[in-house]
């Protein structure tokens, strides 16, 4: 689905094998760590895309260089716009490399 929302909902989606955001406001996304919690353990979920300021908005709501849990299935991570100049995002971009316990 492509478009442009004000909230996503994951409810119902324990198939889900494949994600791709592109996040391109700052501003403070609600709900991001249980998010994360959700698509770690929830569903199938082999291949996730964070494009945009994904990184930088998931640093900002506290998800840093410890995730709330792993993603088991998750084969292919690709994030963008990673500001390594800025801590935060770096460590979040690093956490959810971390995470992925079987990325290829």
């Amino acid at each position: 689905v492509d478009g442009l929302f004000q909230s996503i909902s994951f409810k119902n989606a324990s198939s889900l094998v494949s994600v791709s955001l592109a996040l391109k406001d700052v501003n403070t996304m609600e709900g991001a760590a249980d998010m994360m919690k959700f698509l770690a353990s929830s569903c199938k979920l082999q291949k996730l895309c964070f494009y945009g300021y994904a990184c930088k908005i998931l640093a900002n709501n506290g998800i840093s260089s410890i995730l709330p849990t792993t993603f088991e299935e998750l084969k292919l991570l690709d994030l963008s716009l990673i500001g390594i100049n800025h801590m935060n995002e770096f460590l979040c971009a690093f956490g959810l490399i971390r995470s992925c316990l079987n990325i290829e």
